[in-house]
């Protein structure tokens, strides 16, 4: 395996990983939101 492929292996295996962490992110953020939602919901009655 030449440099260049280990390098272009490792970049795929961190782009991997990012995705994955945002998608988590993304996950929580959306909890959050549907929280504040019922929050507020629940204060306007």
């Amino acid at each position: 395996m030449t440099q260049r492929d280990k390098r272009l292996e490792e970049l795929t295996r961190q782009t991997g990983t990012a995705t994955d962490k945002a998608s988590k992110a993304v996950t929580t953020v959306d909890k959050a939101a549907d929280k504040a939602d019922e929050a507020f919901n629940r204060a306007s009655l």
